[in-house]
């Protein structure tokens, strides 16, 4: 499994390499379906193959997933499901596996993946000049194993505080 998470990391970087050295000679086919590569989001888990291909110039990236099936969520589909809007508008930002989406449209996210979402909204931010206090942000995590449940306790700075007092 981590081999086959270090092959795609790898062929990752390449790709981005490639695509960024010349983007009209790069393909990419998710089950022999072509795609663009920064706009589908696979989890590792569910590749069953990659293949490069550099026949006559023209090079391409193949992933096989098992099954040869891609079952596939959309922005729409993930904020219907874990939040109170209903579509990707315009006062909206995405952050997706940590990196700000600048392009939306036909983005594909396997739905194998643990998708975690949070929202935070601009709108108390002070700071902020009063036409961006309408932003929301939109951070979703995509994780091969689920989160285990976590347990805070009210005050736990002030416990961490006491014990560190008492080391001195």
């Amino acid at each position: 499994m981590r081999i086959r998470i270090s092959i795609l990391c790898l062929l990752t970087f390449l790709s981005f390499t490639t695509y960024s050295q010349n983007k009209n000679d790069f393909k990419f086919y998710l089950n022999s379906v072509e795609h663009e590569f920064s706009k589908v989001h696979i989890n590792p888990e569910t590749i069953d193959s990659i293949s490069v291909e550099k026949n006559s110039g023209k090079r391409e990236l193949h992933i096989f997933t098992k099954g040869r099936i891609f079952n596939a969520l959309t922005l729409t589909d993930i904020l219907k499901k874990n939040t109170d809007f209903t579509n990707p508008n315009d006062s909206i930002l995405f952050i997706i596996k940590d990196k700000v989406v600048y392009d939306i449209d036909e983005l594909k996210i396997d739905e194998s993946f643990y998708i975690y979402v949070s929202v935070i909204s601009t709108s108390k931010a002070k700071y902020l000049d009063p036409q961006f206090r309408g932003i929301s942000i939109v951070i979703i995590d995509l994780e091969t194993i689920e989160r285990k449940p976590q347990i805070y306790i009210r005050g736990q700075e002030l416990i961490n505080k006491k014990i560190i007092e008492l080391d001195k």
